[in-house]
């Protein structure tokens, strides 16, 4: 006997719709979504306790005996002294460098030195040479002879090279004072007075009629 559709009166088909088929992707996907993050996370762990081995200092054995110093301290106690010895390197070098400053301007000083002695030792007038001179010079001269006439002072002169002594002829001269008429033959020339001095002692016993004379 058919059944009837009491809605409009139609009778029901024999055959039913086939049931729908549940879709289980999605569920798939986020389940391995779970085990994906999940496999992620004990790798990030692993690989962070494996950084913590790492990093990890070991405990220092109390109980060795102190002759036996751990890894960490040698290590530490070598970096002082290489650090020890770099600032000793450093203070040597700066001290050798002071040194040769020190001894360089020493040098320069001594130089010096020698050549001011040598300036002030360096005779006015060369040895063996003899110099005219017609106008004062502000020098401190040591007279040895006077002549009126220029012959005989030349005479005189000439003997004075021969000893490899260093002369100075002045020549007559007048001025508003008084008229210079005397051909002066003159040694030991000095820029000083008392220089000139100590030079006329020691020539005072060989010519006793010398005399200092600025000139």
């Amino acid at each position: 006997m058919d059944t009837i559709d009491h809605k409009f009166g139609l009778p029901q088909p024999d055959f039913q719709a086939l049931p729908k088929k549940k879709v289980i992707w999605p569920i798939l996907v986020t389940v391995a979504v779970i085990v994906m993050v999940i496999m992620a996370k004990m790798g990030y762990n692993s690989y962070i306790k494996m950084l913590g081995q790492k990093n990890t200092i070991p405990a220092l054995d109390t109980t060795s005996n102190s002759a036996d110093a751990p890894p960490q301290l040698a290590h530490s106690s070598q970096m002082d002294s290489n650090v020890h010895q770099g600032v000793n390197a450093s203070v040597g070098d700066q001290s050798a460098f002071e040194d040769k400053k020190s001894t360089k301007i020493k040098e320069s000083i001594s130089a010096t030195q020698e050549q001011l002695a040598i300036k002030q030792n360096k005779p006015l007038v060369k040895p063996g040479t003899y110099q005219v001179l017609s106008e004062p010079q502000g020098i401190y001269h040591l007279v040895v002879v006077s002549y009126l006439d220029k012959r005989s002072a030349m005479k005189v002169v000439q003997q004075f090279m021969k000893k490899k002594q260093g002369v100075c002829l002045i020549l007559p001269r007048i001025n508003k004072n008084k008229t210079e008429m005397y051909y002066r033959v003159t040694i030991g020339h000095s820029k000083t007075e008392s220089e000139a001095k100590e030079k006329l002692k020691q020539f005072k016993s060989r010519y006793p009629q010398i005399f200092v004379l600025k000139y």
